[in-house]
């Protein structure tokens, strides 16, 4: 399969845990998912 589309089903895997247990507002781990989900 190609790449991108690993990459999208890994983005909205990610966004539906993200709703069932979303991240704490100050947390670490968040703001290092969206700098490698941006790049």
């Amino acid at each position: 399969m190609p790449i991108i589309f690993d990459e999208l089903k890994l983005v909205e895997a990610l966004r539906e845990v993200e709703e069932i247990a979303p991240w704490p507002e100050a947390s670490e781990h968040k703001k290092y998912h969206q700098i490698c989900l941006t790049k």
